[in-house]
């Protein structure tokens, strides 16, 4: 079982990943993700990581067979890969964003552009899929690969439509007038697309059979705020929302028996995934073993096109599976790794191989290879292989009562070897980003580096997070600035009672909307604040806002937690606007922001730097490159040597 690691082990000294010396905190933990995904080919000649030999996301892909050395797909540069799978035997497709500058009618503007990968694995040749479309802000959409053409892929386009034709949203210019979508089929070898036959109507997503035609079209015109899921072959509406808000409904695919559509609703009292009878359009909550499924994830064959499980988040990620195989492969290696929790990530077309994943609470989890012949697992990488050795934080579930009494949940992250006995400790408090998000009890390279240099860290799951169903969520709705941050301020009576926290206070930290908490946090505790960092933040929700036309589902998502209309007083708006109020910080602030991140652009930042003027007590720290997810060895490296300077100075830990 160990020729892959050999493999694996070669191909990384062959890459230039060297072992580590000692290394500084912030070198070990800023490391980009060594490993961060496996899948193996449908055929089970390959195997795809997700590595990062040069300090950014890559493919490395392996022989099985033993015949070939490893290869890297690598589109490096200004290219930021963010995800890839198997489109065919000898085909992988990644997505990738870059950035570039654009002249338009109202001067130059900065745009990220989404595009399809494909790299045949056979001759190293890589093609930009729909290379022959212009203009185009994200061709990533591939809603079919076809089993009986494996050269060829459908792909879609969507876009907003005029009355003059097709200049859209999605595109570079352009205005709104309802919904459109074009299907292509893409060659995988060369880019090129062929467009199918126009289908003149508000269609927002088709769903393809298994001989990739048009199966079911999602329909939505978003100026009448009408949607609708249609059968396309007896041009049949199966189930129709007039008056929606926000997009009430999301199509998974079809059902494994072929009578019903998998959905994921949000909206009003339906909340969770349901099947949706092709024959009447009955709606029912699925269920697994008897129980009814919430918003969980769906995982699916992209080959078979079957549903195999559900995944959801307790602590961390957990995967339940329907079919026998899977559930008793997962046993195995659980019991096989005591305290770990397995996934599985991909299997070949006959499932005789296997990629997992397996993690436990606050540990970078681990990837393997599993041989169903042989009845063999087979490490293939770690997340971060310079932690093997090294003694780690732990992550315990708390929760505390926010000042209205609503229990928030929540991380303790505490250093290595200590328990809440050892307090107090220097604490930071760091608030997730999204903010329809949720931290877990997952390892993260953040705050176990805090950790390791003798910080507690607490995680808290404020109102308006994902993951405690729709009442808790829909709590953060109108409460950006408000009880949204109040709760994360709670937390630091709750640490000081329990005696984690040092009296005298805590840094906080966060990264996009949890930038935002923390710049709102010290303005809410300025007694209790004694630095701040934080990184892509929004500065100014309603210049955010006004990124997005007011009839999109953008404008509408940001609304629903901004409180929409609500702030129309120029003293509301201001409260809640840390780009207003930066005169008021009389504690020092880190602001780091990427130069390419678009989706919180940095002017957010930069906007907070102006009105702060020349007086003291701001750093501000732009990255070359970088976009919005610390991905890569260089952004993460910045933000903890800066994060950690400022710290040993205003909060020591040692």
């Amino acid at each position: 079982g160990l020729g892959i690691m050999k493999i694996w082990m070669a191909a990384l000294a062959a890459l230039g990943l060297a072992g580590m010396g000692e290394a500084q905190t912030a070198d070990t933990y800023g490391l980009a993700d060594a490993t961060w995904d496996a899948q193996v080919s449908p055929d089970g000649h390959y195997v795809a990581l997700g590595c990062s030999p040069r300090g950014h996301p890559a493919v490395c892909l392996f022989d099985l067979q033993g015949s070939e050395s490893p290869k890297l797909f690598d589109p490096g540069g200004e290219t930021r890969l963010s995800s890839f799978y198997w489109a065919s035997n000898d085909h992988i497709v990644a997505e990738v964003a870059l950035s570039d500058t654009l002249h338009t009618s109202s001067g130059l503007k900065h745009y990220e552009f989404y595009r399809a990968l494909s790299h045949n694995i056979s001759d190293g040749s890589t093609a930009v899929l729909m290379r022959d479309e212009k203009g185009w802000l994200d061709l990533t959409s591939v809603v079919g690969l076809c089993d009986d053409d494996p050269e060829h892929i459908v792909m879609q386009i969507g876009y907003r439509a005029s009355w003059d034709g097709p200049v859209t949203g999605s595109r570079v210019t352009g205005n709104n007038l309802g919904v459109r979508t074009e299907l292509y089929t893409v060659d995988l070898n060369s880019g090129r697309s062929r467009r199918r036959p126009d289908r003149n109507k508000s269609i927002y997503q088709t769903v393809l059979d298994a001989d990739c035609e048009p199966f079911v079209d999602v329909i939505y015109n978003d100026e009448r705020r009408e949607y609708a899921i249609e059968l396309v072959d007896e041009n049949r509406t199966l189930i129709e929302f007039d008056n929606v808000e926000t997009w009430p409904m999301t199509v998974i695919g079809p059902s494994n028996d072929r009578e019903h559509l998998i959905v994921r609703a949000d909206h009003q009292d339906l909340v969770g995934l349901y099947t949706l009878a092709l024959a009447d359009g009955t709606l029912e909550p699925l269920t697994y073993q008897g129980v009814e499924l919430g918003k969980l994830g769906v995982l699916r064959d992209r080959f078979s096109d079957t549903v195999f499980g559900f995944s959801g988040t307790a602590d961390i990620t957990q995967h339940y599976y329907i079919e026998k195989d899977l559930v008793d492969l997962q046993a195995m290696l659980e019991a096989a790794l005591p305290g770990h929790l397995a996934r599985i990530l991909s299997f070949d077309r006959d499932h005789t191989l296997y990629t997992l994943i397996a993690e436990m609470p606050g540990a970078p989890p681990s990837f393997y290879l599993y041989d169903a012949a042989l009845k063999e697992v087979s490490p293939l990488g770690a997340l971060a292989p310079q932690l093997a050795e090294a003694p780690l934080a732990s992550v315990t579930p708390i929760s505390y009562p926010a000042r209205d009494g609503l229990e928030i949940p929540g991380y303790l992250v505490l250093p290595p070897g200590m328990s809440i006995e050892d307090g107090p400790f220097p604490t930071i408090l760091m608030p997730h980003g999204g903010p329809e998000s949720r931290d877990t009890a997952s390892y993260d390279w953040w705050s176990h580096a805090y950790a390791a240099e003798g910080y507690a860290v607490i995680k808290p799951n404020f109102r308006g997070s994902s993951g405690y169903g729709p009442e808790f969520r829909d709590a953060g709705f109108g409460e950006f600035g408000g009880a949204m941050v109040d709760d994360v301020v709670d937390a630091i009576a709750w640490a000081e009672a329990e005696g984690i926290s040092d009296p005298r206070g805590v840094c906080v930290a966060g990264a996009s909307y949890g930038g935002y908490s923390a710049l709102m946090t010290g303005l809410k505790a300025p007694d209790k604040v004694g630095c701040i960092v934080s990184v892509a933040p929004v500065t100014d929700i309603f210049s955010h806002m006004s990124r997005y036309d007011r009839d999109t589902d953008g404008y509408r998502y940001w609304a629903r937690y901004a409180g929409g209309d609500v702030f129309a007083a120029e003293e509301e708006r201001t409260a809640i606007s840390p780009s207003d109020r930066a005169g008021e910080y009389r504690v020092p602030v880190l602001l780091i922001h990427g130069k390419e991140d678009l989706v919180v652009r940095i002017d957010q930042s930069e906007r907070f730097r102006y009105a702060w003027g020349s007086r003291p007590g701001l750093r501000f720290v732009e990255l070359d490159g970088q976009d919005h997810y610390l991905r890569t060895s260089q952004a993460r490296q910045t933000v903890l040597a800066e994060s950690l300077a400022l710290l040993a100075e205003h909060h020591p830990a040692r």
